[in-house]
C-alpha cells in the first residue's frame, strides 16, 4: 500500500459524503457490496450520532488496501469510536503489527482516542517500526496525547548510523528506543497524575475539552506558530468534534490560510454552541461518544 504524500485538501475527511444527496439512505447503503459505499453509510450514520456501524469497517479494510480507504476508515474509527471500537480494530489487525502501513494508519486512530490506554499499543507499534516515516507518525501522535507543544516526545527517538566492517553489508540506523520510551513514560505519568482519573479523555496533556481545544487552535492561527503538524491535528479534532467544515483552512496545494481559518474557529467560540460541549467528554459532530 503506497503511503503517498497528500495535501490536507486532497482528501475531504469527514465531508467525504458532502456530494451525496438527501436521497442517500445509510441503512440500505450499509448492506452494499462496495466498501466505499459502506464507509459513506457509516460516516453519515456517525454524523447523526449512530456509531454502531464502526465495527463493520475492519473487515472491509482487509478487502480494500488503498491509501485513501485506509486513511478514511482509520480516521472515522479513531475520531468517532470509543476505546472498545478503536482497540478492537487494532486487535483485528494485530498480526500486521510489523507492517509499516498498519503502523502509520493506526497510530492516528490510537492517538485520536484521547485515551491514555493508547500509549501502550503506540509504543508496541514503535518497537516494531523499522520505517522512519511510520516511526515519526507514532511519535507525533504520542506527542498529541501527552504534550501541549512539540517537545521531547515529539522529537522522537535518536538514531545513530551503524557502519558495518564488511563493505557488503548495508548501512543501517540504530534507534535508541530505551531512552525514548523512558521519555514517553515520564510524560505519561505526569499527565496521568494531573487528571481526575486515568479514564479521563486527554488531549495535548490536559483533560480533553472542545472549548479549550478551539481556543488553542485560534491562538496558534492568530500567531506565527510554526507547529504545522499540531495545527492540522487540532483542526481535524475541532472538525470531528463540532462538525464545522474546516476544508477552507487550506488552499488546494496545502498552504494554511490563517485568517479564514481563525474566523471559523472564532465564530464557534463566540456562539452559543460552545456551551454544548462538556469538558472530559469526546464528541463527533456534536454527538457525545459513549464510552
Amino acid at each position: 500500500m503506497a503511503q503517498a504524500p497528500i495535501s490536507p485538501r486532497a482528501y475531504d475527511g469527514f465531508y467525504a459524503d458532502s456530494s451525496l444527496g438527501d436521497e442517500f439512505d445509510p441503512v440500505s447503503a450499509a448492506h452494499s457490496e462496495d466498501p466505499w459505499t459502506v464507509y459513506l453509510a457509516v460516516l453519515r450514520a456517525c454524523k447523526s450520532g449512530n456509531f454502531a456501524g464502526l465495527g463493520r469497517l475492519p473487515a472491509l479494510m482487509t478487502k480494500t488496501e488503498g491509501y485513501f480507504f485506509w486513511r478514511a476508515t482509520t480516521e472515522i474509527i479513531g475520531y468517532a469510536g470509543n476505546w472498545k471500537a478503536i482497540s478492537g480494530a487494532f486487535s483485528y489487525f494485530e498480526s500486521r503489527i510489523s507492517n509499516s502501513d498498519f503502523q502509520y494508519f493506526f497510530a492516528s486512530a490510537l492517538g485520536a482516542s484521547c485515551n491514555l490506554k493508547a500509549v501502550t499499543p503506540l509504543l508496541q507499534l514503535h518497537q516494531e517500526a523499522e520505517d522512519e516515516e511510520s516511526r515519526h507518525q507514532i511519535e507525533n501522535h504520542l506527542s498529541y496525547l501527552l504534550e501541549g507543544d512539540d517537545g521531547p516526545v515529539w522529537d522522537g527517538a535518536s538514531q545513530t548510523l551503524d557502519i558495518p566492517d564488511d563493505d557488503d553489508q548495508p548501512l543501517r540506523y540504530i534507534v535508541d528506543r530505551v531512552s525514548y520510551f523512558d521519555v514517553v513514560q515520564k510524560a505519561f505519568r505526569d499527565v496521568r497524575d494531573s487528571l481526575p482519573s486515568e479514564a479521563t479523555p486527554v488531549y495535548e496533556g490536559k483533560t480533553y475539552d472542545v472549548g479549550q481545544l478551539a481556543q488553542r487552535l485560534l491562538d496558534r492561527l492568530r500567531s506565527d506558530d510554526r507547529q504545522f503538524g499540531r495545527i492540522n491535528r487540532e483542526r481535524v479534532a475541532f472538525e470531528a468534534a463540532t462538525g464545522l467544515d474546516t476544508r477552507s483552512f487550506y488552499t488546494e496545494n496545502g498552504t494554511l490560510l490563517r485568517l479564514p481559518a481563525a474566523a471559523i474557529v472564532e465564530g464557534f467560540l463566540d456562539s452559543d454552541d460552545v456551551s454544548r460541549f462538556r469538558p472530559g467528554q469526546r464528541y463527533f459532530f456534536g454527538h457525545p461518544i459513549p464510552e
